[in-house]
Parts: structure tokens; sequence; C-alpha cells
């Protein structure tokens, strides 16, 4: 009698991170425009987008190598590899770093650790911050402290907001305890979402993070429509524009605060614009 062996966890977060390389790929690769690169557009492109073998050709290698890493499979990739296929790829800085982490290196100009968070004196900084609103929040985007200015702005405070729903994406997308919405929710969701899997592509197969998906896209249809995007981007110091239900229009200056390029922990600051 046969028994079958059941995956280590961490064979299976690997096969998970393979399929989201995979599927991330495949995205970018039906986003770029082959006449932006002098490319023919015949009758025999029926998909959008670049043909895998033109990927491999822009990146100078094999069409069967290319192929196997976009169809996810178990092979080793080289971070020079890598890179010539975001470069053929036209992938952003934040992108490239994404695709990156899903084959398993770290980002170019990055520790292999990323560096650490002090969680103390982010903590310090949190409840310093008179008149900002700020909250602390994991690689999961949990929210773990926030300081007085934001309990007013989300209009309770930390503790009394449920367990499941401390979480900064969640704010985003639901705000189902906050009278604060942003202005634009749809561009809003748009680049939370794109943010939120470019700080998450470490965890993809960790089974928190796999129910943490599986409830976002149960409870949000936003989530549902952007998430199999693909879509990768990183927040720039910018200006947020809100509505509050009895403050009216808010604009902020959204500042986040890290100790590393891939920091467990961040400071995301809201500074009231005059």
């Amino acid at each position: 009698m046969t028994v079958a062996v059941a995956p280590k966890p961490r064979d299976t977060k690997l096969v998970a991170q393979r399929r989201e390389l995979a599927r991330f790929l495949r995205t970018a690769r039906e986003r770029v425009k082959p006449a932006e690169l002098g490319l023919a557009v015949g009758a025999r492109r029926r998909a959008p987008g670049l043909l895998r073998e033109e990927v491999a050709q822009l990146a100078s290698i094999s069409c069967s190598w290319y192929s196997w890493l976009e169809q996810g499979r178990p092979i080793q990739v080289s971070e020079s590899v890598l890179a010539s296929v975001a470069a053929a790829l036209r992938l952003s800085a934040a992108e490239r770093d994404h695709m990156f982490r899903l084959a398993g290196h770290a980002p170019p100009g990055s520790g292999a650790d990323g560096g650490s968070s002090d969680e103390q004196c982010l903590r310090r900084m949190l409840h310093q911050l008179r008149d900002a609103p700020a909250y602390l929040i994991d690689r999961r985007w949990n929210i773990l402290d926030w300081n007085e200015a934001a309990g007013m702005l989300f209009g309770l405070p930390l503790e009394e907001v449920p367990p499941e729903e401390r979480n900064a994406l969640r704010f985003a997308l639901l705000g189902n305890h906050a009278p604060l919405r942003f202005a634009d929710p749809v561009a809003a969701a748009h680049f939370n979402v794109a943010h939120f899997r470019a700080d998450t592509a470490a965890l993809v197969g960790d089974p928190a993070f796999e129910r943490q998906v599986e409830q976002l896209q149960c409870d949000s249809a936003l989530f549902r429509l952007m998430w199999p995007l693909h879509e990768v981007r990183r927040r720039p110091v910018g200006v947020l524009h809100y509505r509050h239900r009895s403050m009216g229009p808010l604009r902020f200056d959204f500042v986040a605060t890290q100790t590393g390029d891939d920091a467990a922990l961040r400071l995301h600051t809201f500074l009231p614009c005059q």
C-alpha cells in the first residue's frame, strides 16, 4: 500500500510563490504594448501584450526557460536573469522588487534580511505625535497601535475596534467602523491593493496571509475586482483626500516611516494640510 506524504509547510509556500510569480509575469507580459517596442502586430497575435518568445528574446534567455518560469515550474533562476526579465517587461522598481521576492531573492540594493524595525522606537514616535493621526502596521497591514489623533479621526479608540477589523487595508476598502472615506474610493482602492501586494510578496503561501486574502475577496467587491490584476505599486509621499462624516473634506500629507527596506513594522502618519 502506498502512503501519501503530506507536503512540508515550506514546500507548500514555495509552490504558492511560484504560482503567484507565474500569474504576475503573465499579467505583466499582457500589459506591454508590442507597438511601443517596435514589434509588428499581426494576425498571429491573438492575445494582448507580448508573446513569450518575444519576452525571452528581449531578456536574452531561451524561450523554454522563460516559459518554465511563467508556468511556475520548480527551476532555480538567477538574479541576473530576473533583472533581464524585469527590463524586458518594463517593470517599475516596485514591480521588479515584487518579482524578486516571489522568486526567493532579495530585491536589488537591499540586504538579504532587509533590516529590522525598532518597535519600541516607532511606538514612542507614534504617541509623541499629537496633532497628526498615525498608526503602526505589520507586514500584513494589521494595525498594532494608533495614537489619540487617529482614534478621533476613525471615531473610536483602537481597543473598541473588533480584532478581525484592525487592518489598514480593511479600513481603506470597507471602513465598517470609521466615519472617514476616500474622496475617490475606486482610485484609492487601486493604489492600496497594489501597495498591499508589493508589501506581501514574501508572505505568499503563508496560511495566515492566504486566509486574509480569501476573507478580503469574500468581503470586498473592490478587492475581488483588483486583486487578479496583479498591479504592484509603492505609495509615494503625497496628498490624500478624504471625506469625514462630521469634519467634512480633509487633506493629509501621507508619510510612511520604517527602519529598513523590508521592515516588519511601518508607521503611517497623516500630516494635516494647511
